[in-house]
């Protein structure tokens, strides 16, 4: 009987810093390159996302959250946390991390006024969405 080749030391190596790891999985290519911190990795497999689609002009809406985000600011906005609190006031900053800075805020709970808040901070791990309002 053979020895099982996977439970050998050569199976076991792990790609030295610069190596790339190539794996198929269910018909997709990823492709791995290890990055300067170690234990982590970056996506170099070929792109398979699509381009935006045009809007009804023809041309491709071009804006990015974060474009859009600094297009609101002091417009009024509803915050929904993924704990389903929402939160609604008026936008007054948004940092990379989605931290989010609100005026004259009011916090529903259940779509309930529970609370109202003069300044009220949000940190961004916890939301789910940012809407502007009309």
């Amino acid at each position: 009987m053979k020895p099982d080749p996977r439970s050998s030391k050569d199976a076991r190596h792990k790609p030295t810093s610069g190596a790339r790891t190539n794996a198929k999985t269910r018909g997709h290519d990823f492709r791995l390159h290890r990055t300067q911190t170690p234990g982590f990795y970056k996506n170099t497999s070929p792109s398979r996302m699509s381009a935006p689609a045009p809007t009804a002009n023809g041309a491709a809406d071009s804006r990015d959250p974060s474009g859009f985000l600094s297009e609101i600011i002091g417009a009024p906005v509803t915050v929904k946390l993924n704990s389903g609190v929402t939160y609604k006031g008026e936008l007054q900053s948004v940092d990379g991390y989605m931290n989010i800075a609100l005026e004259q805020t009011k916090e529903f709970v259940n779509g309930k006024l529970r609370r109202s808040y003069g300044d009220a901070f949000v940190r961004g791990n916890n939301v789910m969405y940012i809407s502007a309002d009309s």
